[in-house]
């Protein structure tokens, strides 16, 4: 996979040729994904308290939401993964409310006590993988001008460089 920066203003006006970001086939449809940058020195705040530090990245965090073009296959797959992400979360917080709403002894005895690890252990391998394989990872610049795309296939990458001026990180 590759990785670009690109000035945000041609991504928000699509101003290249459709080309899926993750396959490099032409795509058939977009996807939605947000970048954000928040400005280092907002982490003193967490000096002050867990409240202080999080209310103050929430005011200080610069977002941009952009449609990055996609085939049919690679949205299907990031539906899945969020699915699959999302029951493994809710399987694991239903198995630790029905153990802590029962006697302790109960819950180490029956065996329940694996469905909660195991349900986590799901959710954050598959929040991994998905993460890699399914998404666009990247970064807004601290000017918000230019965004780095990292795990673009290599295609999208040089034809989005060719059409414009950009530099492939």
């Amino acid at each position: 996979m590759a990785a670009i920066t690109v000035p945000v203003e041609v991504l928000e006006r699509a101003d290249y040729d459709a080309v899926c970001v993750k396959t490099g086939l032409p795509a058939e449809t977009t996807f939605t994904q947000r970048f954000s940058y928040t400005p280092p020195g907002v982490m003193i705040l967490f000096l002050f308290g867990i409240l202080p530090g999080i209310i103050g990245s929430m005011i200080a965090t610069r977002e941009v939401t952009l449609e990055l073009p996609a085939t049919r296959d690679v949205v299907a797959s990031q539906r899945r993964h969020f699915a699959i992400t999302s029951l493994a979360i809710i399987v694991g917080l239903v198995a630790l409310f029905v153990a802590l709403a029962g006697p302790a002894w109960t819950w180490y005895r029956d065996g329940s006590w694996v469905v909660f690890p195991t349900a986590f252990v799901i959710a954050i391998v598959s929040a991994w993988i998905g993460r890699r394989r399914y998404s666009v990872r990247g970064a807004l610049s601290s000017d918000q001008r230019t965004a780095t795309l990292k795990g673009v296939h290599p295609e999208f990458a040089r034809r989005l460089g060719t059409q414009q001026q950009f530099t492939l990180a």
